[in-house]
């Protein structure tokens, strides 16, 4: 267990350690996903399945003029397809194209679609006899082992449901990785049944500011139930849970889930960045309001890719954040940024000074 308050902020960059897309891939997954080649007016797309659900989509919304629909939502996803390498991130094409209501429904059904594949490939997902678990053999060296050493560090079985105190997820993922690790881990070691693991997992505080693919079956659900990797017998597990997701250009409209991750913010002594790109509106979503910061946080942060001069921005940006207003800064003591440190290693590394 954590003796302090603490905040880690979850990026995509964090997913790489167990196979989990970052933006880049994750756009390549998409163009292809989404690329419906139309010849001598016969559809033939990539994904058929994908092709499906955005048909299905578009009978719910076109029942008078179907065909129109049809032809519109093949429109926009092969807009997608040809565009997205061009941008930075899904999302950031999604914002080119905000006033674009069929861009937005084909993105949010592709993203939902290859977050589920990305799932069932990743090296979380294991099954045997229709059963889903983790195999920790897998993740020996992923940041995910080494931060719940961390979290369970002195917590005994009683008390498991301590391993989470002082402790705040902010999962600008999708997926639910995170989730699925902890019950999974918990089950392992307090050699707890998975009702009292999810139990323990849906009263930490994971807040997902841009929603995410469903909900594992057995935690408190407040949307879709979606089995991690998606089911087996359901194709349409990406279409049901795509309205549930929330691209950066939309408003979160949730104004106390914003209330609750910027108090988060307020009170931690600590925030550690994983695989965290640093978006303008994502930093906008994190920051308290000018005032609100009354003492120093340390600030521990993989900046693997950055280049000097942007980690130097960065880090101005997190001294700023993390500091009291009108204080005297010394910026080599409370934030740390690190650009030679994975996330394994970064938590590796400030093991001591994380933990105490």
């Amino acid at each position: 267990m954590l003796n302090k308050k603490t905040v880690i902020v979850i990026g995509a960059g964090s997913g790489y350690d167990i196979g989990m897309p970052m933006g880049t891939k994750l756009a390549e997954s998409i163009a292809s996903t989404t690329e419906i080649p139309i010849h001598q007016n016969k559809r033939s797309p990539n994904n058929p399945i994908y092709s499906e659900m955005l048909r299905k989509h578009a009978r719910t919304v076109g029942s008078v003029h179907l065909n129109h629909e049809i032809v519109e939502y093949d429109r926009a996803s092969n807009t997608i397809s040809t565009g997205i390498n061009l941008s930075n991130s899904i999302d950031d094409f999604v914002n080119i194209h905000q006033s674009d209501d069929r861009i937005i429904k084909a993105a949010k059904i592709a993203i939902s679609f290859n977050i589920l594949k990305a799932e069932r490939g990743c090296a979380l997902y294991n099954e045997r006899q229709g059963r889903r678990y983790v195999d920790f053999k897998k993740t020996m060296t992923s940041w995910y082992r080494r931060m719940f050493i961390q979290l369970t560090h002195g917590v005994q079985k009683d008390d498991i449901e301590r391993s989470f105190q002082n402790m705040t997820f902010i999962n600008f993922n999708y997926d639910r990785c995170l989730e699925f690790y902890l019950i999974h881990a918990l089950m392992a070691v307090f050699a707890c049944d998975e009702a009292t693991a999810n139990k323990v997992v849906s009263k930490a505080n994971i807040y997902h500011p841009y929603g995410q693919v469903g909900y594992l079956p057995g935690m408190d659900a407040f949307g879709t139930v979606v089995q991690f990797g998606g089911g087996d017998n359901d194709d349409y597990d990406a279409l049901r849970v795509s309205d549930e997701l929330i691209t950066y250009t939309e408003t979160i409209s949730d104004t106390s889930l914003q209330q609750v991750m910027k108090m988060a913010v307020e009170d931690a002594e600590q925030i550690i960045f994983l695989g965290f790109g640093f978006h303008a509106q994502n930093m906008q979503i994190l920051t308290p309001d000018q005032g609100k910061i009354t003492r120093f946080k340390n600030v521990f942060v993989t900046g693997i890719g950055l280049s000097e001069s942007n980690s130097g921005f960065v880090k101005n940006g997190l001294i700023s954040m993390s500091s009291p207003r009108d204080a005297v800064i010394n910026t080599a003591n409370h934030v740390k940024m690190e650009r030679d440190l994975d996330c394994a290693r970064l938590l590796g590394d400030y093991d001591l000074a994380i933990r105490f």
